[in-house]
């Protein structure tokens, strides 16, 4: 008769075993990223993602501001200088206790600009200066000699091109009335004196527009020991305009004996060295 062996030790897990084990299994199946029925698990990282993408996009916008920055500041440093306009100083070949700009637009004439704007008036005695200015690119400029001939002549082409780009215009005060004259900066006195004698009528009926008088023939004359060339005034038929070259290098037409005699005065005044 076979006895089964009672003393051998039980090789068979207890209950508590078993229990133990499959706890431990399942803490495993957890940590291992299992979930109970096999499939893998993941933990969601939403948060660190969205960070990361903040940090990129700070750090593009840095360096795009850097760039501009950059770029800004080169194209500071290396753009051109604004060239400021010029200022505008008159001719003073003669003192004059008053000045005033008036300002000829492209399409007006200059007599339109001395419609819109009334010569002032200084005390008698005294010169006034009346300058012309005309638009450019860079703000405004003082209208030339030239210019002024070719404004006031339906044929333009006297003695302007024989004449420097600075005149002076204005008016000498007197008790009776405000006399009208002009002086002329001469480039080539020969030219502008040939010219002159055969052009010297069509030139009288240009400046009317500047208050000189319409005038008949010219005849010669000698005031202050200088040639000077006189026409009648068509109105009244006494002296109408005057015209005289006191040196080379100026012209001076006037209307009255007096304002000439006056200008050749304040013209030698004017030129003679300044003594300290």
């Amino acid at each position: 008769m076979n006895d089964k062996d009672t003393t051998g030790a039980d090789d068979r897990p207890s209950k508590e075993e078993l229990i133990g084990a499959s706890s431990s299994q399942l803490e495993r199946q957890g940590s291992s990223g299992q979930s109970d029925d096999g499939a893998p698990h993941y933990e969601e990282d939403g948060g660190g993602l969205y960070q990361v993408f903040l940090g990129t996009v700070s750090i593009a916008l840095l360096v795009l501001g850097i760039i501009a920055l950059a770029a800004w500041g080169w194209v500071a440093l290396n753009a051109p200088e604004k060239t400021p306009s010029p200022a505008v100083e008159p001719a003073d070949f003669i003192y004059t206790e008053l000045k005033q700009e008036i300002f000829v637009a492209t399409s007006s004439t200059v007599a339109d600009a001395l419609a819109a704007n009334q010569p002032k008036r200084p005390s008698v005695g005294a010169f006034s200066q009346i300058y012309f200015t005309e638009p450019t690119a860079a703000g405004k400029k003082l209208l030339p000699s030239p210019e002024l001939l070719n404004r006031l002549d339906d044929e333009p082409g006297t003695i302007g091109r024989y004449l420097e780009d600075e005149f002076m215009y204005g008016h000498h005060i007197t008790a009776e009335q405000a006399v009208p004259y002009l002086i002329f900066a001469v480039a080539d006195y020969e030219a502008t004196y040939g010219t002159l004698l055969q052009t010297e009528s069509r030139l009288a009926a240009g400046l009317t527009t500047l208050g000189f008088p319409e005038t008949g023939a010219f005849h010669d004359d000698i005031i202050d020991n200088q040639d000077v060339r006189v026409a009648s005034s068509s109105a009244t038929g006494g002296s109408g305009l005057y015209y005289s070259f006191p040196r080379p290098e100026w012209l001076v037409i006037t209307t009255t004996e007096d304002t000439l005699r006056s200008i050749f005065t304040r013209l030698e005044a004017d030129s003679q060295p300044t003594t300290r």
